[in-house]
């Protein structure tokens, strides 16, 4: 399986990003592949750091505060710029020459597989949530999270609260949750299934290059299973030098901790933006969903997109000592793997990065074209855009997708991976058709809290545009039965589609897939576009038609 598009313009900015990162592979720099990339494992020291007691913010709070934000008309909605975690001008090189380069006669039909399968399908029930006339900026960073009766769709901005047939219940702003007057963004939202809570998880920009306690966090969880409830807050500092910030963050999970990553930005005198370290954060459920103080632990490894866990609610998954999370270079052929201990006693936790997954050799994808303009859509570099799923506990598996560059076009390419040796069990690429662009992609495993054992059955979530079929962006849905043939997941279904082409650049940096812990379907949340300048947000609620064999 090449991932690599092998193009002369892009070859010299391409080794120059790559060399930097001293990961080289065939087709690129011309240089041999070595089997992993890392062969001994290295622990990463913490820094033990305590948190505040909560604050407790009462619905009237809320909705008081969220009713001083003034909706926004979209040419008056703020642009949230993408980050790489790369020199950026090398970045943007490389982007431009792989999309000037895409393969106009596709990637050819996908190999059909042998057996029986038997992917989720839609169930036909959806709708549209927010949309770009009612939120603060673009793009909007959709995620979303089901349970309790629930289901919560979150944007920059913007919450909003729905039963599970899809009535409205109630919204309100991040800033009146949080009881913050400044802009904070790329929200993150989780139902935690084991303590019948919501939580949620936001961060804001530096202002300045010389700004003082800046790194910050904010952290909302429920005081009960009710989305339009109370809450306890927490300010959640990060512990970063003048200037420097927190992107991309995610949120993620076990039985006893949350989990938290981002990438660390400097903010440079220019109002550009460094990349400095990645950042892994480690706090105790118990304490903090009681709205005590408590102490925390975080670590600053040298690479960043390293995306969380969550952990599956089975007693089988959750009875596992460790907890894995994993990173993917914008380029290369491994995954970086680390392994957190003793997630529920900050001052015991301990952070390894792992020996390397080695996959096939990737590169971050080009950009999508869309009909009817010669606007691009920006496909992100090859991060993973939600959290891993850890399944299992002898040994203990993750599921993860990401998007590369395959054939010329931005394709979804799954992973199923042994946590503990970092074997890759299966890999397979997924796509609408031999000439669409896939990005933007989201995976989860169905198990429900009441399993004694895990699933291994899988959802997937992805947007797509086909200029060449006249096809505007599209949420399209599908997976894989454990029973399935390894390294497929085929027969996908679109959910919802785009009124026009987009011309304000790109689509968010999250999408979700999200597992109803009481019956194992699961909601997708993406977006769409209603018109040039207006992006749209959809659920759309998914099921596996029977039972997998």
């Amino acid at each position: 399986m090449n991932a690599v598009a092998s193009q002369p313009a892009v070859l010299p900015t391409v080794c120059r990003w790559l060399l930097f990162f001293s990961v080289l592979f065939v087709g690129v720099c011309l240089q041999p592949l070595p089997a992993t990339a890392q062969d001994v494992e290295v622990q990463i020291p913490g820094q033990l750091t305590q948190l505040g007691a909560g604050q407790v913010r009462f619905p009237a709070a809320i909705a008081s505060a969220s009713a001083t934000r003034a909706p926004r008309a979209p040419g008056q909605n703020v642009q949230i710029p993408f980050l790489p975690i790369i020199d950026p001008t090398s970045y943007a090189e490389s982007k431009a020459a792989l999309s000037a380069s895409h393969g106009p006669s596709g990637r050819g039909a996908a190999a059909a597989p042998s057996g029986a399968l038997a992917p989720p399908t839609d169930t036909g029930f959806g709708f549209d949530s927010t949309n770009q006339t009612q939120a603060c900026c673009y793009p909007p960073d959709t995620i979303a999270a089901e349970g309790a009766g629930e289901i919560v769709t979150a944007t920059n901005d913007l919450v909003q609260v729905y039963d599970t047939g899809g009535g409205f219940l109630k919204s309100f702003s991040l800033g009146g949750l949080f009881n913050v007057s400044e802009f904070i963004f790329d929200p993150q939202v989780r139902f935690d299934p084991e303590w019948q809570r919501w939580v949620f998880l936001a961060t804001r920009r530096s202002i300045s290059s010389t700004e003082a306690n800046n790194g910050h966090f904010w952290l909302a969880i429920s005081q009960t299973a009710d989305a339009g409830g109370g809450y306890i807050v927490y300010y959640f500092p990060i512990v970063e030098g003048p200037g420097n910030w927190c992107d991309f963050d995610h949120l993620g999970m076990d039985q006893d901790a949350l989990i938290f990553t981002c990438n660390i930005f400097h903010r440079n005198a220019d109002n550009t933006d460094s990349f400095v370290h990645g950042w892994v954060g480690v706090i105790g459920k118990a304490r903090t969903y009681n709205g005590l103080t408590a102490f925390f632990n975080f670590f600053t490894p040298a690479g960043g997109n390293i995306a969380p866990p969550i952990v599956s609610p089975d007693a089988f998954s959750q009875a596992n000592g460790n907890t894995y999370l994993l990173s993917a270079p914008p380029a290369g052929s491994a995954l970086t793997e680390y392994r957190l201990t003793n997630t529920s006693r900050p001052i015991d936790t301990t952070f390894t990065m792992m020996s390397t997954a080695s996959v096939g050799a990737y590169m971050f994808p080009p950009n999508a074209p869309q009909p009817g303009t010669p606007a691009l859509l920006d496909t992100s570099d090859a991060r993973i855009v939600d959290t891993v799923f850890q399944v299992d506990a002898s040994p203990a598996t993750l599921f993860a997708v990401h998007s590369i560059n395959f054939s010329g076009f931005a394709t979804p390419r799954y992973y199923e991976i042994n946590a503990v040796t970092g074997g890759v069990v299966q890999e397979g690429l997924f796509f609408a058709s031999g000439t669409s662009s896939g990005w933007n992609a989201s995976i989860a495993t169905n198990s429900t809290k009441n399993a004694f054992f895990p699933s291994r059955d899988v959802y997937v979530n992805w947007s797509s545009t086909d200029a060449n079929n006249g096809a505007n962006l599209s949420e399209r849905i599908s997976g894989r039965c454990h029973g399935d043939p390894p390294g497929v997941i085929s027969n996908d279904a679109d959910v919802a589609d785009s009124l026009s082409f987009y011309l304000l650049g790109r689509t968010g940096d999250y999408s979700s897939v999200s597992v109803d812990p009481d019956d194992g379907t699961a909601i997708v949340y993406n977006e769409t576009f209603l018109d040039p300048s207006t992006w749209n947000t959809h659920v759309e609620k998914i099921s596996f038609p029977v039972a997998c064999p």
